[in-house]
């Protein structure tokens, strides 16, 4: 076999095995994130993701997080007026345009997704304690390269 095809079909073991393994991590985080923001601060999952963005990216309109989220803007915007009323989110209008009302977290809101965070981080930190030395330098190794795939690709900043 020559180093071209081995190559080949080391790639092809490679994705396969993320495909097996990155969505059930991704689907199992989501679920401790959502649960936590549902039992313990009383939110929905949608909700929690609206106030996530909302943090992310500072000032977001209804209809940003409309598009960007692929949900309708009155069901965005319902949320958000329970976020409002629950005091997590603060809205402003743009003093050059009335029309545009920007979203922002309040430092509740702030704080509710550093909770939240700080909560999922503990989970995680639980399942890699068990992990030998060696298997956490490989694992780090591994991630920080998927990290700098994405990063030189543009996937994510």
């Amino acid at each position: 076999m020559d180093d071209n095809q081995s190559h080949q079909d080391l790639v092809k073991k490679t994705t396969e095995s993320i495909w097996k393994t990155i969505p059930p991590i991704w689907h199992f985080m989501r679920s401790i994130i959502h649960n936590i923001a549902r039992e313990e601060f009383g939110i929905t999952p949608a909700q929690f993701q609206i106030l996530r963005r909302i943090k992310q990216e500072n000032k977001r309109t209804v209809s940003e997080l409309s598009d960007s989220m692929m949900i309708s803007r009155p069901g965005v915007s319902r949320a958000v007026d329970e976020l409002v009323i629950a005091g997590l989110i603060k809205r402003s209008v743009d003093p050059s345009d009335r029309r545009i009302v920007y979203l922002s977290p309040s430092m509740e809101g702030e704080e509710l997704i550093d909770k939240v965070h700080e909560k999922n981080y503990q989970v995680m930190q639980a399942l890699f304690m068990d992990l030998h030395q060696d298997e956490l330098e490989k694992l780090l190794a591994a991630v920080h390269v998927m990290d700098n795939i994405l990063l030189s690709t543009n996937i994510i900043k």
